[in-house]
């Protein structure tokens, strides 16, 4: 018995580290929200790419946790998500303050 609870933890620490490896990170700018349907559009280049907020998904400006209707199109944002089925879900968001900060910066040197 003690043999069996031991693999299923060894198991169930083995698919969470899998897991947690699968995500993946991207950054851009937003080209396109729409709150209602928690999706987003993200460009970067040439490339746009389609997310959805997951579930569980958050969204961050700085230490403050905002929501997907707070974001504005043109804001530089870091993305971490997962692929599946060719569709990309956001587990979270992160407002990019070192964009904000160069707009910020020039803007008041006019």
């Amino acid at each position: 018995m003690h043999r069996k609870t031991i693999g299923a933890l060894v198991f169930a620490t083995a698919l969470a580290v899998a897991g947690a490896a699968s995500a993946a990170t991207e950054s851009g700018k937003i080209s396109k929200i729409d709150p209602g349907a928690k999706t987003f559009t993200l460009q970067e280049g040439s490339k746009a790419r389609d997310f959805s907020l997951g579930t569980d998904g958050k969204v961050m400006n700085g230490p403050k946790a905002i929501t997907l209707n707070d974001l504005k199109v043109g804001e530089h944002v870091k993305v971490e998500y997962t692929e599946s089925g060719g569709k990309l879900t956001a587990s979270r968001v992160v407002v990019s303050q070192a964009k904000k900060a160069v707009a910020h910066a020039k803007k008041s040197s006019y």
